[in-house]
């Protein structure tokens, strides 16, 4: 078996934010990032990780991504909802 190893792929990825966030007296720490092939969410301690878009528009797209990877439908709209309010206030603190 032959692995190929592309050594400039740390150009292409970005942590937006590490954020611990309560939700129904649970605790999650969510990573919101940027890999090479698109955007993820990861929750670490529940042993989550999904695909993710960082559009301001993509809080239902994140809801089924979170929901399709085992989070409850409640929790994943939280996140995806607390996501979303995070990146409508980083782009308007970077005049998007």
């Amino acid at each position: 078996m032959i692995t190929k190893l592309e050594h400039n792929f740390t150009k292409n990825t970005k942590i937006y934010f590490e954020h611990n966030v309560e939700i129904n007296e649970n605790s999650y720490l969510i990573i919101f990032g940027h890999h090479i092939n698109g955007g993820f969410i990861a929750i670490p301690d529940w042993n989550i990780c999904c695909e993710a878009s960082a559009n301001s528009d993509s809080s239902y797209y994140n809801r089924i991504k979170l929901i399709d990877a085992g989070v409850d439908e409640i929790t994943a709209k939280e996140i995806s909802e607390y996501i979303n309010s995070w990146i409508e206030v980083n782009s308007q603190n970077r005049g998007d």
